[in-house]
């Protein structure tokens, strides 16, 4: 019986697709003109309700805020940075709710070194932007599209659902997380649950064609993960984006998101990383997967409150989590 449940639907799939579903209805029957009262509404509301959570002392994000930068700051920093990082997240999920209805949501967003991508579109080998998990994966989307960039998305076939393969994931709630993002993208290229190996066909034609792929640091369960320090911590990024840079001679072009202020994201693209051609792929491969830790630990100290707390020290192996497997396999999606 509950091998039947779980192909319809775990507890996880389906808070979450009411969640997403509810939202989308809500926002819908919400005036344009009191967008922004209404949501400064639900915010007060629930920034105190997060607090008090997190004063309770039994905060699963507090918890792993200590376990990775705790050293460094103060319990109540801890504190300010969780609650922080959970006014960014409603943030994403009302913005999410907003772009599904129009991509004209009320987000500011800026694009810093945008030469960098476009002297690479110069060069016609194609561009690998390699994405942290700050922010989300709405934003830096929505800032690229409005500064002119074609984007292509690799992703895991559960991008917004549980890799446990519903039929509410499938049908309701992957939909509806992808629907906001999609208007943002030219294409998305999925990583299937299987050994089909034809989407880095797609990849090659992509790049091949001076196209530009976003692919993410977290995420990727099926790809090689390779042991590099951050901060103190021996964490595990995947290797796919230098590896598939390298395989096509593309353009590898750090990126992060940073949060600024109250729906304002800023996205900023480092300088391409060189891809050294006297070593070997996989000296080489390592050597700049330290690199790009080395930036994330910055990048983490800079901004604490705009990581992916929710996903990325779970991702990269640092914490454990206390979540229910069903819900934490949910975390674990590609941006």
């Amino acid at each position: 019986m509950m091998s039947i449940l779980h192909r319809i639907t775990t507890k996880g799939d389906l808070k979450r697709g009411l969640a997403y579903l509810l939202s989308f209805l809500f926002v819908a029957v919400v005036p344009k003109a009191a967008e922004q009262s209404t949501y400064n509404w639900i915010e007060r509301r629930f920034s105190a309700r997060i607090e008090k959570r997190i004063r309770a002392g039994s905060n699963e994000i507090v918890r792993r805020i200590k376990a990775v930068i705790g050293e460094q700051h103060s319990d109540a920093s801890v504190d300010e940075i969780a609650a922080s990082y959970y006014r960014m997240k409603l943030e994403d999920q009302w913005a999410r709710a907003c772009a599904s209805h129009s991509p004209q949501c009320s987000v500011t967003t800026d694009v810093v070194n945008l030469h960098h991508l476009t002297d690479a579109q110069r060069s016609g080998r194609g561009i690998v932007l390699w994405g942290t998990s700050f922010c989300g994966t709405l934003f830096p989307k929505i800032a690229l599209a409005r500064a002119g960039v074609s984007l292509t998305q690799l992703s895991l076939f559960d991008h917004g659902r549980s890799h446990l393969n519903t039929l509410v994931g499938r049908r309701i709630t992957q939909p509806l997380y992808c629907m906001p993002e999609n208007q943002f993208l030219t294409e998305r290229i999925v990583i299937p649950d299987s050994a089909d190996r034809s989407y880095l066909f797609r990849i090659g034609e992509v790049l091949k064609s001076n196209g530009c792929i976003w692919i993410a640091c977290h995420g990727a369960r099926n790809q090689r993960h390779l042991a590099v320090e951050m901060l103190g911590h021996t964490i595990n990024l995947p290797a796919g984006a230098p590896t598939i840079a390298m395989r096509h001679k593309a353009v590898l072009i750090p990126t992060h998101t940073k949060r600024l202020g109250k729906f304002n994201y800023q996205v900023i693209l480092g300088a391409p990383i060189e891809l050294d051609p006297d070593l070997k792929r996989r000296e080489a491969v390592q050597r700049i997967v330290q690199e790009y830790a080395d930036l994330l630990g910055r990048s983490l100290i800079d901004q604490p409150a705009s990581w992916h707390w929710s996903h990325a020290p779970i991702a990269c192996g640092i914490v454990q989590s206390n979540e229910p497997p069903e819900t934490e396999s949910q975390l674990n999606s590609a941006g």
